[in-house]
């Protein structure tokens, strides 16, 4: 049997065209559904009864996530689908990835193959969160994972082929710090000092790090603390966005380092 990823995959092609196809229109229905994937299942071999349940789950996870909601702008309800206009937007903008659990994490291991697994099972824990609307978790998770990538960065850093005074007092600095931030501010200077004496092999961008680690650090701690206060979805949405470019940038930090064999 296909895997529901597959199939959610599909769905997201078919929302695609319904955009394209139907000019401006926003809803379509059930049966356009229906249609689509009796196709879908007899091209490829599958029981059309089975494909339809699976698709009944994603519409109603789609809903649940904003993405879509019944009824045409006439009519309230079923059998009419409509895309709500946070939906569209997502489309439009090819967007759809923290919606896309298997997707995402597919994406960031093609981007980065060489993630760890402690990085990725967080990440994994923060985005299906996120899709259950378990907003505190999902900061919370998501801050681990970034975390931990930050912590592999320093790890990697500490076996620099370099045995200056400088690299011996940043590994005896950096090992006396029990916090990430003060890590982090130890690390990243390092690093500046390292990209000034044209030490890294390529160009890194420090205050993009910088502005992520940070963003993702006052979310996880908001969430982390009984506050009261609930970081907002759009956050926490923004978050999930920017994890992969941040992941990456991280990465090419580590690979530009000149390493001891």
């Amino acid at each position: 049997m296909m895997e529901i990823q597959e199939i959610r995959n599909e769905f997201i092609q078919f929302l695609k065209k319904q955009e394209v196809d139907r000019s401006g229109r926003d809803f379509f229905q059930l049966a356009d559904i229906r249609v689509h994937f009796q196709t879908f299942s007899t091209n490829n071999s599958l029981n059309f009864n089975d494909v339809f349940r699976k698709i009944r789950e994603i519409i109603n996870e789609f809903i649940n996530n904003n993405l879509l909601m019944w009824g045409n702008g006439a009519e309230e309800g079923m059998p009419f689908i409509s895309l709500t206009n946070f939906g569209k937007d997502c489309l439009q903008e090819d967007d759809l990835i923290p919606y896309d659990p298997e997707g995402y994490i597919n994406e960031i291991k093609q981007q980065i193959p060489k993630l760890d697994e402690i990085t990725l099972t967080y990440l994994k824990e923060s985005i299906l969160t996120y899709n259950k609307r378990c907003i505190l978790s999902s900061s919370i998770t998501l801050g681990c994972a970034s975390e931990n990538l930050i912590n592999e960065a320093i790890n990697h850093s500490l076996k620099l082929n370099d045995s200056s005074k400088e690299q011996l007092h940043y590994i005896a600095k950096i090992s006396k710090i029990k916090y990430i931030s003060e890590s982090f501010k130890i690390f990243k200077e390092r690093v500046k000092i390292l990209k000034n004496q044209n030490k890294l092999s390529c160009e890194i961008n420090l205050d993009k790090v910088d502005g992520m680690f940070h963003f993702i650090r006052i979310n996880r701690n908001q969430s982390g603390h009984p506050t009261g206060n609930v970081p907002t979805i759009k956050a926490v949405y923004a978050n999930l966005q920017m994890f992969i470019e941040y992941a990456k940038e991280i990465h090419k930090i580590m690979n530009s380092m000149d390493l001891k064999t």
